[in-house]
């Protein structure tokens, strides 16, 4: 797929940007957001292009070949600025933010609009974020800043209440699955498409990286967990040396699942066999407060793992419960 072509379910948010550029009504600054796996970076690289095309009109995107369109295609537009985490770091840092802010407040090398791209916009530190702020406070006329994030949550108050904010949704899952098997081959996408909340690009990549049929094997060790099949520390030594971060936010989003399920009365246990039938009464007869707690603990443990805990310990400590009427066993840093 093209760089400059949108995924088919960013369309209405393409729509309604375009409808406010030909309107010359776009923010001084736009936050990009939605869930990871729905082409974000792409769709505000498209917009980049779009805003500096000497050609396009109404919802058309960038011709790919004005003066403009090769500048940005060879990532040397003049008036384009895109700031990223550098390579062996982990954070945007202030200097980065300082040159950016710099190169922005000079004189448009090509007599328009001045476009900086900030992703992801959560890794800022919050000396980033602060120098960040001043230009939000006083932008540059003709000057367009586009933050990406999956994490708004994560910038400052005061940075969120000085943008516009547009959402890029996931398609419906009959939309994602047909997207997947037409673009990707007729794999079983459920189980990666479901882990991935809905977003076809993650479930792509969970896909390739060999995840999907892991990650059926997961509810599996469960259940096995709680039929008294399956040591509760032996699964956690095979989750602490493989993946413990995609094992931890599977449990995040299988618990929400039970949690809705039994709140409404749907639960659906996808084993075949005893271990199903035996871990679908378990989930059952619980007291549902208990699987709210336990759902603290397993939000608990996901922010631990960026830490230095030990990851046999962690996952242990979520583990453990299935045998334990999902009481807490071990002790989780709060």
């Amino acid at each position: 797929m093209s760089a400059l072509t949108l995924y088919p379910w960013q369309e209405p948010a393409w729509r309604t940007l375009m409808s406010t550029l030909e309107s010359d009504r776009l923010p001084h600054s736009l936050l990009i957001t939605g869930p990871e796996g729905v082409g974000k970076q792409r769709f505000a690289l498209v917009l980049v292009a779009r805003i500096f095309c000497q050609q396009a009109k109404g919802e058309e995107l960038a011709c790919g070949c004005c003066g403009n369109c090769l500048l940005i295609a060879a990532e040397s537009h003049p008036d384009y600025v895109c700031l990223t985490v550098e390579e062996d770091k982990t954070r945007i840092a202030v200097q980065q933010v300082r040159d950016m802010i710099g190169h922005l407040g000079m004189k448009s090398y090509r007599g328009a609009e001045k476009v900086a791209l900030v992703y992801p916009a959560d890794a800022m530190n919050a000396s980033s974020a602060n120098s960040l702020l001043k230009t939000l406070e006083e932008p540059t006329d003709r000057t367009l800043l586009i933050l990406v994030t999956a994490r708004p949550s994560r910038l400052p108050a005061t940075i969120l209440s000085r943008c516009q904010k547009m959402e890029i949704k996931p398609p419906g899952r009959e939309a994602a699955l047909d997207w997947l098997a037409k673009e990707h081959g007729g794999a079983n996408w459920g189980p990666a498409l479901a882990f991935a909340g809905g977003a076809p690009l993650k479930a792509v990549e969970l896909n390739k990286a060999g995840y999907a049929a892991r990650i059926v094997s997961l509810e599996q060790q469960i259940g096995a967990i709680v039929a008294g099949r399956a040591d509760p520390t032996t699964v956690a030594f095979e989750w602490a040396g493989k993946n413990p971060a995609l094992c931890l936010e599977w449990l995040k989003m299988w618990t929400g699942h039970l949690i809705r399920g039994r709140s409404l009365g749907t639960l659906d246990i996808s084993l075949d066999g005893v271990d199903g039938e035996k871990l679908e009464s378990f989930i059952q007869n619980i007291e549902l407060k208990m699987i709210f707690k336990y759902m603290d603990d397993v939000n608990r443990a996901f922010r631990l793992l960026e830490t230095t805990v030990n990851k046999q310990s962690l996952m242990e400590a979520v583990l453990i419960p299935w045998a334990h009427g999902l009481k807490r066993v071990l002790p989780i840093a709060e």
